[in-house]
């Protein structure tokens, strides 16, 4: 049997598991890490929304997150 390790390993926290038009969707990952011990960058983007989304990722200066505008 073949073992791949992959690096790094990404997990994303989260308590909020459905959201409601108007809410902030916070965006964590600091529970990722690297098996080899290297430091970690993030890049989030939106790869889909509905098309009258106006929706866009910022920043509060720890985390990322939106605020979901459309169902």
């Amino acid at each position: 049997e073949r073992v791949v390790k992959h690096d790094p390993i990404a997990r994303l926290k989260t308590k909020q598991r459905l959201a409601r038009v108007g809410e902030r969707v916070r965006l964590n990952a600091s529970d990722s890490f690297s098996n080899r011990n290297q430091p970690l960058s993030y890049r989030w983007q939106l790869l889909s929304k509905p098309q009258t989304s106006q929706a866009s990722l910022q920043t509060d200066g720890v985390q990322n997150f939106f605020i979901v505008d459309n169902k």
